[in-house]
């Protein structure tokens, strides 16, 4: 028991954590400030992370599992062989429009960060961690799709998603919608993948076939 207690108090405090952080930026974490949103005594913050740094990096791992649990869901509900870009595309679009609508705060407290990142070294392993998760997720669905570079067609992928994420976050467009996202989202991939330009030389080869028999 003393540990499950000990565990829900450790989540209790990062969630604070992370709410500060998409409310009001990292510089605006302290242990007060934490113990004060969470609700507990300043020592329990204070016991359970000794320093800034302790606490980023438990947060940015915590603030990345519910995305990363529903992108497992998703991948795990692609069947094994996914029949068309088009359906990779629409998949890729929903999660990210979910993530901007349900958990707009919490994925502003993980770009955060990971910007954090950029200046504390001590970071870097846990936003690096949090990358490569995604990175292998959608490395799975590149290679369903068929691509003949999974990894370097995922990472991508992954860049891509941050880049519209992003963008979405700093500036909200009343069209970051499922369909409109899908379309930008399958051009991309068709491209990664090839089939853009087989598509085109099949036209090609028609057009020639009928100029022939025209």
């Amino acid at each position: 028991m003393p540990n499950v207690r000990n565990a829900e108090r450790r989540r209790q405090i990062l969630e604070a954590a992370i709410r500060i952080i998409g409310r009001d930026g990292p510089g605006a974490v302290t242990h007060r400030a934490v113990a004060l949103e969470a609700g507990v005594p300043l020592a329990a913050t204070t016991y359970y992370f000794a320093s800034k740094e302790e606490l980023f990096n438990e947060a940015l791992t915590l603030s990345v599992q519910s995305d990363l649990s529903e992108l497992e869901e998703l991948v795990a509900a692609v069947p094994s062989r996914i029949a068309s870009v088009e359906m990779f595309a629409q998949e890729v679009a929903r999660f990210l429009v979910l993530q901007v609508r349900r958990r707009r705060p919490t994925v502003v407290a993980q770009y955060e960060l990971e910007l954090e990142a950029a200046r504390v070294p001590a970071l870097r392993p846990a936003a690096r961690a949090s990358t490569d998760a995604y990175i292998r997720l959608c490395e799975v669905m590149f290679e369903r799709a068929g691509s003949s570079s999974p990894s370097g067609d995922a990472r991508l992928l992954v860049a891509l998603m941050d880049g519209l994420l992003l963008d979405e976050l700093s500036a909200p467009h009343p069209r970051f919608t499922v369909a409109a996202v899908a379309r930008q989202l399958q051009r991309f991939i068709e491209g990664l993948l090839g089939v853009a330009r087989a598509d085109d030389n099949r036209r090609d080869g028609e057009r020639a076939v009928r100029g022939k028999t025209g």
